[in-house]
């Protein structure tokens, strides 16, 4: 589905300058402390946006909405009710021309560049998306576009304005601002109609239907469960045992058990998990797989739909809370609004959050831009770096093409392990080697340590990537590798030293050299030399000078066109050795 977003001021908590949530993507996340009113933002999505969407630009609006208004806003605080509509910005000349033809027909396009000029300004242009808002009368009862006159006035000259009076055939006027006012008033847009909405509430626990079919919280799942293994209709009963199959694909994934599956007693009294030849009632694996079964049947039952989940963290580990993200955002077609105080989900996938605030009695919201912005979520809700859950393991490497190779292979290796999830890939950088150390007790000078960064310290289920970064297998190690080596080794760390003189010795050689001549186009063929113990990224110039590829440019070309491990020295061995380290790292699932 395609719902760029919403906006709105006055409505309950929230007053001016108002509210923007867009553009939305797939996943977005409204987070925020306790009552800082981030289940008022999907109350006026479903009880309020509906009904003015529907009263934008009409001549008046019925009682019934009128009261909504009154019982519901924020009017005696100062903040007038208002409703805003997003329209992505690489839709801008589509909609102009869409709402004024005449634009067609101008032959130099200079109506259509003053006019974009306007709406791609800081009044409109915001996030992306240029924002159109319709403010409610009191008076008149309308809902209607509010042109900020006097902000965009001197965006443009007279003779421009009057350029697009002509160009949109605009009659007599009454001064410069109804002329602006008019000329705004051609293009107003609301928005692209209300989406079908579903909100799935905090409170979820598998019970008995109470005939609201429209209800996704638990209630009636098992009788859902039941039709969807066993439907009447036959014209859909491949695709509902596809569906099935789906979300016992997800319990799978969630259990760690790949036998898993959920059957359906025929007295419809419980839901049953069988796995390791047992078969066992939902009730007896706790509180967070019923959760999350229930979370991942409604979102497969529903399709295309908007999807309004509170607080799914609820008696979900923090691992558990990023597989459902990822099974939401991979496995399904709606998109979601997820209002959490949790930040432990927010990197699972790629996604919009919005940080909802309370300043002064009312309710503010910012959309998150970068990592500083989310450090600040994480002080705002109180998390402290003690506070925050360690990845599962951690794997130490010298540089980002390391991690390029050592992620996409371990991948293949292993489908199921994913970066961020189950693993982390952290740099160190090589020539910070001599200060590291991997060892849980002293074994060095007092003074010596001070100086040392204890990588075991991060977390002690961890792997360190190094290069040799020697001509030959005769060629001894760097005193401080040598060091990280035997400390490993004591401490039952893996210590992997690469078996050539770096990782892109490891890589099959026609792949390799194809990489670097489609990252250098002007690298001689014939200079490029594969062998154990030469810096392969070595080449000369069709001018003769002798460079060095770039190692990122190079690793991302070389995993996109070549996917295999390749079967060289100890490639295989190590990644298998690692895999099964990590594997151990996650021990027993949490669902509880």
């Amino acid at each position: 589905m395609d719902f760029p977003g919403f906006g709105f001021s006055g409505y309950r908590c929230f007053g001016e300058p108002g509210v923007r949530i867009g553009l939305l993507k797939k996943i977005n996340f409204i987070i925020g402390q306790n009552n800082s009113g981030k289940s008022n933002i999907i109350k006026f999505l479903t009880n309020i946006y509906p009904d003015f969407q529907a009263a934008t630009g009409k001549k008046g609006i019925n009682q019934g909405l009128v009261r909504k208004v009154d019982d519901a806003t924020n009017m005696d605080m100062g903040s007038p009710y208002s409703i805003s509509y997003p329209l992505k910005k690489s839709e801008l000349e589509s909609h102009l021309i869409q709402k004024s033809p005449r634009l067609r027909n101008t032959k130099d396009g200079r109506a259509i560049e003053l006019l974009t000029t306007v709406f791609t300004s800081a009044h409109f242009l915001d996030g992306g998306a240029i924002w159109f808002r319709h403010d409610f009368d009191q008076s008149s009862k309308r809902v209607s576009l509010t042109a900020p006159v006097a902000e965009i006035k001197n965006l443009l000259c007279d003779n421009e304005w009057r350029y697009l009076q002509r160009v949109l055939g605009i009659g007599s006027i009454q001064g410069a601002d109804d002329l602006i006012e008019r000329i705004i008033d051609v293009f107003v847009y609301g928005g692209v109609g209300s989406p079908k909405v579903h909100v799935i509430s905090a409170v979820r626990e598998v019970r008995e239907s109470d005939g609201n079919e429209d209800v996704f919280d638990g209630r009636g799942i098992i009788q859902r469960l039941h039709e969807i293994k066993n439907p009447s209709n036959h014209h859909h009963y491949d695709k509902s045992l596809e569906l099935f199959e789906n979300i016992n694909k997800f319990v799978r994934e969630v259990l760690e058990k790949p036998d898993a599956s959920l059957n359906i007693p025929h007295d419809l009294s419980t839901i049953h998990v069988k796995m390791d030849s047992r078969t066992l009632p939902l009730e007896a694996l706790g509180t967070g797989v019923a959760e999350v079964i229930i979370l991942a049947s409604a979102a497969r039952i529903l399709e295309n739909t908007l999807v309004c989940i509170e607080e799914p963290e609820i008696h979900l580990h923090p691992t558990l809370q990023k597989k459902l993200i990822q099974y939401l955002n991979k496995e399904t077609s709606n998109t979601y609004i997820i209002a959490t105080h949790s930040a432990h989900m927010l990197d699972a996938v790629e996604s919009s959050i919005f940080h909802v605030s309370m300043n002064g009695g009312l309710s503010e919201v910012s959309r998150i831009e970068n990592d500083n912005d989310r450090r600040q979520i994480c002080d705002d809700l109180g998390y402290r770096a003690s506070d925050l859950l360690q990845t599962n393991f951690i794997i130490w490497v010298e540089g980002p093409s390391d991690r390029i190779y050592l992620k996409h292979w371990i991948g293949v290796l292993n489908k199921d392990l994913i970066e961020g999830v189950h693993y982390s890939i952290m740099f160190f950088g090589g020539s910070l080697v001599s200060h590291l150390q991997a060892a849980k007790t002293t074994v060095v000078a007092e003074q010596q340590v001070l100086d040392f960064v204890s990588l075991n310290r991060v977390n002690q289920s961890m792997a360190i990537f190094i290069d040799r970064d020697r001509s030959s297998i005769c060629t001894e190690l760097k005193p401080a590798a040598k060091r990280l080596v035997d400390e490993c080794s004591s401490n039952g760390y893996i210590c992997w030293v690469t078996d050539g003189r770096e990782t892109e010795n490891y890589l099959e050689n026609a792949s390799l050299k194809a990489s670097i001549l489609a990252c250098h186009p002007s690298a001689s063929e014939g200079s490029i030399k594969i062998a154990k113990w030469v810096n392969c990224l070595k080449y000369k110039n069709k001018g003769g000078e002798t460079k060095t590829a770039n190692k990122v440019k190079v690793a991302n070309h070389y995993v996109q066109n070549d996917p295999q491990i390749p079967n060289k020295y100890d490639l295989l061995q190590r990644l298998s050795e690692l895999s099964q380290s990590i594997l151990k790292a996650r021990g027993k699932k949490y669902c509880e």
